[in-house]
Order: structure tokens, then sequence, then C-alpha cells
């Protein structure tokens, strides 16, 4: 008997887990935009890797908390990689001077306008560019979009079947184009090209009183360049190491012009 009742109540668990996720996959292809740490999100556009990852409040946790407590309110925020738009939110509730925000990817750079304008309508002091961040001199780059779990894809040296061709530009010309000040600061998840920045246009730094970054393996010339060289890199164009956290592979890490 007490077998019998341990089945049943089993058979009630799963079929109760069965129909949550359905009222959830319901609501997010038919209901409106959900909210997660504050921010509103049309759920049917994003992939459901990321859609877990929101609804886990683990998307982007630790890049989340270093904003909150790092980035100073009405500072004028250059955001390399803004994949989706949610860590351009965040910077939004800062009430920047202006956040100027690069997106390789049309349809994530599209999806970005769409959830900025959804969360803070239309802002004079937000710009969002389709393009990626390329070498000094480059107008072009390949970039592979394979991978879906970081909503974009990242900079190749050869194309592949499934690379497409995007419009790039160093961060000297960033720096240039849209006049970004003295005591700026750099939000950057930009999949290995952080690496590049750091190594090869250090002097575009100059602008930046503190950067945000996720750290990631790289290879320059055949060599592997891990996360700690590319931290190590930036201490090297006069920044010190605030904090930082291992994030699997990756490390997040917060720096500011060294005094």
């Amino acid at each position: 008997m007490n077998k019998f009742i341990k089945k049943l109540i089993n058979s009630f668990k799963k079929r109760f887990s069965t129909l949550r996720g359905i009222i959830l996959r319901l609501r997010i292809l038919l209901g409106p935009p959900m909210v997660f740490a504050g921010v509103k999100v049309p759920l049917r556009k994003i992939p459901r890797t990321s859609v877990d990852a929101l609804r886990q409040g683990i998307y982007e946790d630790v890049e989340l908390s270093y904003i909150e407590k790092y980035l100073p309110r009405g500072s004028f925020v250059v955001e390399l990689g803004a994949s989706i738009g949610i860590i351009s939110c965040h910077i939004l509730k800062k009430d920047p001077q202006r956040l100027v925000s690069f997106e390789a990817l049309e349809s994530w750079a599209k999806l970005a306008n769409e959830i900025t304008k959804l969360n803070f309508g239309k802002l004079d002091s937000f710009k969002l560019v389709q393009c990626a961040v390329g070498e000094v001199g480059q107008s072009e780059v390949i970039f592979n979009t394979s991978s879906e779990d970081n909503l974009g894809g990242h900079v190749v040296s050869v194309r592949t079947a499934t690379s497409i061709t995007v419009p790039a530009m160093s961060l000297f010309d960033i720096n240039k184009i849209y006049d970004v000040p003295q005591g700026a600061w750099l939000i950057m998840d930009i999949e290995g090209m952080e690496w590049s920045v750091a190594k090869k246009q250090g002097a575009a730094l100059n602008r930046y009183v503190g950067i945000i970054v996720e750290c990631h393996i790289t290879t320059q010339d055949g060599v592997v360049v891990n996360p700690r060289e590319i931290i190590n890199e930036f201490i090297r164009n006069g920044f010190k190491l605030i904090e930082q956290v291992n994030h699997g592979p990756h490390i997040v890490a917060v720096l500011k012009r060294a005094e």
C-alpha cells in the first residue's frame, strides 16, 4: 500500500512539474515581457539557455554586481559587446552622462535596442552601434556566430561555414568618433578581443578611469593567452586591479586607473 501511495505522489509531482513547464512556455510565447532584476525582457525572442540563466539569476551576475558596486552615477560609458542589452539596461539605471554600446551581430543589436527602449524609452544619452571591436586600421572582421550560449560570437582569422563579415572599429576610432572624454568607464565582454585592446591599443585606454572586463582564454600568433595575462596587460597600461572573480574558465575583473 505504501509503495502504491508513493508512486501516486511521484506521478502527481511529475505531472505538476510538466504542467508548470507548459505554463512557463506559454507565458514566454504569448505573455507580456517578464521582469528580471528590474529589467523587462521579451523572453520569446531570447535563446532558451539565456532564458534559463535569467530565471536562475545567473545571467552576467558578476558583471551586474560590479556595475552596481563600482560604476559611478553620471559617468560617460563605452560598452563593448552589448549582446541583447541586459547589461546596457543596468548601466542606464546609473543615469550615465552618455552610454555608447557596440554589438557585432545585427540581430542582437536590434534586440538590444528593443529591450533598452522597452525599459527606458528613447534616450538621447544612449546610442547602440552595430559594430565589432577590431585591430587598428580594420574596417571589418570575420565573426564566428556558431554558438548562442554567449548570445553572439567572436572574431576569427579564418572564414568558416558559420562566420560572417561585420563592420569593425578600433578603440582609437571609438574614442575619436564618439568624443569619449577623459575619465570615462569601459565595460567590455568581447570574447577574447580584450587581449588585443590591452596589448595593441593601450594608448586608447588612457581616456578611461575604470574598466569592468570579462577576460577569456584566447590565442595570439598560435600562443595561448590566459585571462591572468590579460589582466596583467591592463595593469601594465596603468590600471590597478580592484576585484576579480573566476567565472568558469574566464575572469571578470574591475580595474581602476592607478593614481
